[in-house]
């Protein structure tokens, strides 16, 4: 059998649990790949983490999509919150797209509440989807592999 093959239940729950992760924030897809960096090879981590990611911004697409229209999604809206993060995102003296870049790496403020900002973003779905991804890749190699690191 294929490494590849050996890894398939893995490299598929990993980005389902991306997916689920990205609209279901108590699910907490850091704590996944922490794990997964404490107890996996290198060699395996690093589909696990790009697969996880994918899944995640699947979601994260989603909810993008929904804020802009395109999409009827049951999402949660604590519209004080995302008030409060929509007024960050205006009074945001950057580029928008360092706005989600940040959120997309730090968490801060959180990816979930930027990507249900879609329509007021006033970027495009693909430079979106590009920044989310190179940012949540970041966030979740550095964590994944630093569990790796921490163990190995």
């Amino acid at each position: 059998m294929d490494a590849w093959q050996e890894h398939l239940g893995i490299y598929a729950a990993s980005y389902v649990i991306g997916v689920i992760g990205g609209f279901v924030p108590i699910v907490n897809a850091e704590v996944y790949f922490a794990t997964m960096g404490a107890t996996l090879d290198r060699a395996t981590l690093l589909p696990v983490v790009v697969l996880g990611t994918l899944g995640q911004m699947t979601a994260k697409t989603a909810i993008f999509l929904a804020g802009r229209g395109v999409l009827r999604l049951r999402v949660t809206r604590d519209s004080a919150r995302i008030q409060k993060v929509l007024a960050k995102a205006r009074a945001w003296r950057g580029p928008m797209e360092l706005f989600v870049f940040v959120s997309a790496v730090f968490g801060i403020p959180p990816l979930y509440i930027v990507s249900l900002l879609g329509g007021a973003l006033e970027i495009g779905v693909t430079r979106f989807i590009l920044l989310g991804v190179s940012g949540r890749l970041i966030r979740f190699l550095t964590i994944a592999f630093g569990a790796n690191a921490a163990v190995g």
